[in-house]
C-alpha cells in the first residue's frame, strides 16, 4: 500500500485531500501518479494531476484564509 497523500482517501473528499497536502511529507520522490492509479484514487495520470491541483489549490486557499483572519494582525 502506498504512503502517498491520497492513500486511503475518498477521491471526492476535497477537504481531507487539502488537509493531507497541507500536513503531509514524503521521504523522497516517487511515481505518485502511477501509485494513485494503482490505488484506485485516480483513473489515469491526467486525473491524478487534476485531483492534485484541486487539493493544492484548496490547501493554499485555507492557509491564506487562516493567516488573513489571524488575531495577531
Amino acid at each position: 500500500m502506498t504512503d502517498g497523500w491520497f492513500a486511503r482517501l475518498d477521491c471526492d473528499d476535497g477537504a481531507a485531500a487539502a488537509e493531507r497536502i497541507a500536513s503531509g511529507r514524503a521521504q523522497g520522490p516517487e511515481d505518485w501518479p502511477a501509485q494513485a492509479v494503482d490505488a484506485g484514487f485516480a483513473d489515469d495520470t491526467d486525473d491524478y494531476y487534476e485531483r492534485l491541483h484541486a487539493a493544492t489549490t484548496a490547501a493554499t486557499a485555507a492557509a491564506v484564509t487562516e493567516r488573513e483572519t489571524a488575531d495577531d494582525q
